[in-house]
């Protein structure tokens, strides 16, 4: 009866094999979180230092993203 009771501590109790592989996928998932965010972090910090060193660079954003126009300019948008 006692080894009963080990082995199911052992698989399924608190701190079990069980337990442990949770927390490693947990750790992996994470690791991976971890990693993806460190890429977006570095396209943010080369879009704030193109954005710093390029003058030009605020100007394209503008116009790309938010459609603006300077004055005595004409916008055409051609459909296909």
């Amino acid at each position: 009866m006692l080894f009963v009771l080990l082995q199911y501590r052992l698989w399924w109790g608190v701190g079990s094999i069980h337990d442990k592989n949770l927390v490693l996928k947990q750790i992996k998932d994470y690791k991976l979180q971890i990693a993806e965010f460190k890429l977006r972090n570095d396209e943010v910090k080369k879009d704030i230092n193109n954005l710093k060193t390029n003058p030009d660079a605020l100007e394209e954003i503008a116009r790309e993203q938010l459609g603006l126009i300077k004055k005595n300019e004409f916008f055409f948008r051609v459909l296909h």
